[in-house]
């Protein structure tokens, strides 16, 4: 994302961005990714590579990488997920948070609300191999996503904590 090039960036309601090719969030090397909104970083873990191409991304081998968000109920082939193990694949539980489904639409259901289907389906498909800018707010009960800076839906829902404690986990 490159939030120091290009700051164009939806930022009403957002508790919680990494950069990787910010080195206030990741400084190219090392396990420790920093919070560049709310104060939520994480640990790398299982090898989660850095590419310095296009001002740097992190790369996830499919198999076992991930990022450990910690325990925390502030952040809002997942690419986000939430699960009830202090460690991927550990718990008895899961929800995905943001994920890509098998038709390529882009689904995001930040926050437990209820139920499996209470969640933002994007109108196009993102398996086209060019990136994509993923944002969701949630407030008060509007959970809002949007894609390449432009909303594509927003539902109600309340915060509703399927378990406790959960963890948050990108790439899982």
């Amino acid at each position: 994302m490159g939030i120091d090039y290009n700051n164009v960036i939806v930022t009403d309601g957002l508790v919680m961005c990494i950069d990787a090719a910010n080195t206030r969030s990741y400084s190219g090397s090392g396990i420790t990714v920093n919070g560049l909104v709310g104060g939520i970083g994480g640990t790398l873990f299982n090898g989660v590579a850095f590419s310095s191409p296009n001002n740097g991304s992190f790369y996830f081998d499919g198999s076992n990488d991930y990022i450990d968000f910690g325990n925390t109920s502030a952040t809002s082939g997942m690419i986000l997920g939430q699960e009830t193990g202090s460690s991927p694949g550990t718990g008895s539980g899961w929800v995905p948070a943001i994920y890509v489904d098998t038709n390529g639409k882009l689904r995001t259901s930040c926050f437990w609300g209820g139920n499996t289907t209470n969640q933002s389906v994007s109108t196009i498909s993102v398996n086209d191999n060019l990136w994509h800018q993923i944002s969701i707010t949630f407030a008060n009960t509007s959970h809002k996503s949007y894609l390449d800076s432009v909303l594509f839906d927003t539902i109600t829902k309340t915060q509703t904590t399927y378990t406790s404690p959960y963890y948050y986990y990108l790439g899982s």
